[in-house]
Parts: C-alpha cells; sequence; structure tokens
C-alpha cells in the first residue's frame, strides 16, 4: 500500500457493499480511494453502501467530500448508510448540515436492517 492510500476492507453482504475504513482520521486520500474501490467492485452499478467508521476518529473537510462523493455514486441508484460513526465524528457531520443527506446507524448490522431492497 502507498503511503498516501487510505487503509480499507470492503465486503459484500447482502447486495450491499460495507466499506470499513480503517484509518483513524479522513483526510483528503479518502475521495480517491473510495472512487477506486468503487469502480472496481461494482462496475459503476452503485448499489446499497454501508461506510463503517468505527475506527475513525477525526474528519475534516476534505473528508466530508469523500462522504459526499459516495452519496453521490449511489444517489438514484441505492442507498448510503455511515455506521459505527463516534462523536466527534457527529458533531462534524451535524455542524456542516450533511446529517439529512448521510444517515447515520450505531453498527453495520443495524445499517444492512435499514436499507430496502433492490
Amino acid at each position: 500500500m502507498k503511503e498516501s492510500e487510505v487503509e480499507l476492507t470492503y465486503a459484500w453482504v447482502d447486495n450491499n457493499l460495507v466499506i470499513t475504513i480503517l484509518e483513524q482520521q479522513l483526510n483528503f486520500n479518502i475521495g480517491p480511494r473510495l472512487g477506486q474501490v468503487l469502480r472496481e467492485k461494482t462496475n459503476l452499478q452503485y448499489p446499497n453502501i454501508i461506510l463503517d467508521l468505527s475506527h475513525v476518529k477525526k474528519i475534516n473537510s476534505s473528508g466530508l467530500a469523500g462522504l459526499i462523493f459516495c452519496y453521490k455514486c449511489v444517489q438514484g441508484n441505492g442507498q448510503l448508510r455511515l455506521a459505527g460513526r463516534n462523536d466527534n465524528i457527529r458533531k462534524v457531520i451535524e455542524m456542516s448540515g450533511l446529517n439529512q443527506l448521510l444517515p447515520s446507524c450505531l453498527g453495520v448490522d443495524e445499517a444492512l436492517g435499514e436499507l430496502s431492497p433492490h
């Protein structure tokens, strides 16, 4: 892995792509890395996506842009859920006004339960 790449894992669960971000901070590297995974794993047919943020402790405006990128990818085709976010991440998302666009769940299991099949 290159130093500038964001470390993450992904798995398909009931036709939902679950991406677990293994970094403690989301910054400018997240958008390109998520784009790469989405292109490679979905063939540009964006399904429901769950972003597991349970390892993430901090996020900046560039990290928010990466989350918005994921939202735009699924818009009209699937749904996006954030899972496992901590209070710091919640506050940043709420202060930015993105909490309506980026619904959150306590964990991946809750997110899977909320997503409607398509």
